[in-house]
């Protein structure tokens, strides 16, 4: 009998995008699935949109729930869950037709316990400008080979004979005995940013096989952009404590001084886009601005990460601000990030 496949699908006011989603997903040249459809309490006409679905495809089940955010709804689709193989997808996507007979034909080799794969960019048009394909030396990584080599590459691209990997919920296969093995779940995103990271650190634990198709088989689409610089000055406080929770999973896991050094390399990168959004805000002060930079290199967290995460950016300008905020130099941090953003 074939093997059951559980592709999770919260929703929330992606009217526009939600039948290409389906499409790809009930398409699959693989058949024997299950789509559960998680309405996060959408505004727009997603919920009955969602009917519809499960009226046209008796594989489809439609959970409607009060809004929590993306973390919740995946959680509340774990709970419906009746496969052995588990897909998070995000409903403004679409993924390729060949996505779950790929995964688990590579699964089956070594009894993997996670599947990666690649991604394309699409922009708004629906053209992909961009791919994310891994890269990688063999299809299989064991034991310390993963601690090793595997979770460097996907948080901060450090991988020894892998890369191109990518520390998302959506980009991956998972066996759905080892999420039960730890009782694991995902964080909410209004509990702490990159949630993603923090969740999937968790379920690594617990992993002994991971299998990488070296293609693209997810087509993740761009949001529209924001044009106005906002200033939020919760959102260091938030790296921060990204930083601290984090980095307390890695010493409770035994994950090592790699996957700390990868920890605070990825901090950097979190922290050098926040500020840039405070020196080009649009609603701050010079003086705010400036002040605000400073606490943040000051503080324990961001000297932490500057001690242990590295310099080797693949762009220097990355390599010689940090560098700038090691040295508390902070005029010349303040002017690198204004007028080099673009090599940074």
């Amino acid at each position: 009998m074939e093997k059951l496949v559980s592709i999770i699908l919260p929703i929330y006011n992606v009217e526009k995008y939600l039948d290409r989603c389906m499409n790809s997903v009930l398409n699959q040249s693989y058949k024997n699935i299950e789509v559960i459809m998680v309405d996060d309490g959408a505004k727009d006409s997603c919920p009955e949109k969602c009917e519809d679905w499960a009226k046209k495809d008796s594989r489809v089940k439609v959970v409607h729930k009060q809004n929590a955010g993306l973390g919740e709804a995946r959680n509340t689709g774990l709970e419906y869950v009746n496969g052995e193989f588990v897909f998070f997808l995000d409903s403004d996507d679409y993924v390729s037709e060949d996505l779950v007979e790929s995964c688990l034909r590579i699964q089956e080799e070594k009894d993997s316990d996670v599947v990666l794969y690649g991604f394309s960019r699409v922009d708004r048009d629906g053209n992909v400008y961009k791919s994310n394909v891994p890269q990688s030396e063999k299809k299989h990584y064991v034991g310390e080979e993963i601690k090793n080599d595997v979770l460097p590459a996907l948080l901060a691209s450090k991988g020894k004979t892998v890369s191109g990997l990518w520390m998302s919920a959506w980009c991956c296969m998972y066996k759905k005995a080892t999420i039960d093995s730890i009782n694991w779940e995902f964080v909410s995103e209004r509990v702490i940013i990159a949630e993603d990271v923090y969740s999937l650190l968790q379920y690594y634990r617990a992993v002994n096989v991971v299998s990488i198709i070296d293609k693209p088989m997810y087509f993740y689409c761009d949001n529209d952009a924001s044009l106005t610089h906002v200033y939020r000055p919760d959102r260091i406080d938030k790296i921060n404590y990204f930083l601290r929770e984090t980095l307390s999973k890695v010493e409770e896991y035994n994950y090592g001084s790699l996957i700390e050094e990868c920890v605070c390399f990825l901090y950097s990168s979190f922290m050098i886009a926040a500020l840039k959004m405070v020196v080009t805000a649009d609603n701050a002060s010079f003086i705010e601005k400036r002040k605000m930079l400073v606490k943040c290199i000051k503080s324990d967290e961001c000297q932490r990460a500057l001690k242990h995460g590295g310099f080797n950016f693949k762009r220097l300008g990355k390599s010689v601000l940090l560098l700038m905020m090691r040295l508390r130099f902070f005029d010349i941090v303040y002017f690198l990030l204004v007028r080099g953003s673009k090599h940074i």
